[in-house]
């Protein structure tokens, strides 16, 4: 075999390999909803949310990641949890 085919040969399990890690890694995240409230003025709400199914595997991260919020709400990545509150401005969303 000449060497630039070897070198194709390779690339191509790289890359089919790397498809397979990516997708077995999205097959390991969990989507659900729960309760949102801002800890300033007092609106509440629901959040869907996406995060690590098995945090053990990523080192302890879970890898959160704000999908969707009812009005009233906005995501903000300054915010520590990743929302914010549309009515008082405040970044104190959380999870209730």
């Amino acid at each position: 075999m000449d060497f630039e085919f070897q070198l194709g040969y390779l690339r191509s399990q790289f890359t089919e390999k790397k498809f397979n890690l990516r997708r077995q890694s999205l097959a390991k995240r969990e989507s659900y909803e729960t309760n949102i409230g801002c800890a300033s003025c007092g609106a509440k709400g629901k959040g869907r949310f996406t995060e690590n199914e098995n945090p053990v595997y990523t080192r302890g991260k879970l890898d959160r990641v704000v999908d969707d919020l009812d009005e009233g709400f906005s995501k903000n990545d300054s915010a520590d949890e990743g929302m914010s509150c549309n009515s008082c401005e405040s970044l104190e969303v959380r999870q209730v």
